[in-house]
């Protein structure tokens, strides 16, 4: 082989590894709900998606109905929904929660979203071992911004407690992680439940 021939397969690797590490850095922002460009949302994934989608649609929906119109990130009210993959709409957390209005459904031109009257997802809030908590640092950032009460300080747990998460209570809804200051908590699909019982947990959910 040629050392011309050698050079360019040398580039394409390097070229594949950059935009390996630069997909995988993209999403790990957006899991921890760190504001991405939306230039660099578009960048190829690698493996597994970790990008959530709106209530009331899931991947599988997107990638087979959503046109990248764009009409739904316009009409939430609470501005987390950000161009994704190929401008589908993805939820990020850095500016809000969700309130499950159902203004990004209602937009929708297409056939992405279910009915607003089923339940919107099966998220709950999860948090890692970099909580503050962990390392002896008293904080109770998420617990303030949790109107849902899913996140409790237990004072028995040594050295200064710990933030107990009631998955019952939890909606998914993202308050709590812009307010996390190490990024410790991320939206994650919750155990397997039954229907009957997700009903019943995402009652009230709705703004009025």
């Amino acid at each position: 082989m040629s050392q011309c021939s050698m050079h360019q397969i040398t580039m394409q690797d390097r070229t594949r590894q950059t935009v390996y590490v630069d997909a995988l850095a993209t999403e790990r922002r957006m899991s921890v709900g760190e504001k991405v460009p939306a230039h660099r949302t578009d960048r190829p994934r690698i493996g597994r998606s970790h990008y959530l989608r709106p209530p009331w649609t899931d991947e599988e929906a997107v990638r087979r109905s959503c046109s990248s119109c764009g009409d739904c990130l316009r009409a939430c009210p609470e501005a987390i929904l950000i161009p994704g993959p190929a401008r589908t709409p993805v939820v990020n957390f850095a500016k809000g929660e969700c309130t499950f209005c159902g203004a990004c459904a209602e937009a929708c031109p297409e056939d992405v979203f279910r009915e607003t009257t089923d339940v919107p997802w099966a998220n709950v809030a999860a948090i890692s071992t970099s909580c503050l908590l962990t390392a002896g640092v008293e904080c109770r950032s998420c617990t303030d911004f949790c109107d849902r009460r899913a996140l409790g300080f237990d004072l028995r747990a040594r050295p200064v407690g710990r933030i107990d998460l009631d998955p019952e209570a939890c909606t998914g809804c993202g308050a709590c992680v812009a307010a996390c200051p190490t990024h410790s908590i991320t939206i994650q699909p919750a155990p397997p439940r039954r229907a009957s019982d997700e009903h019943m947990r995402m009652s009230g959910s709705r703004c009025a």
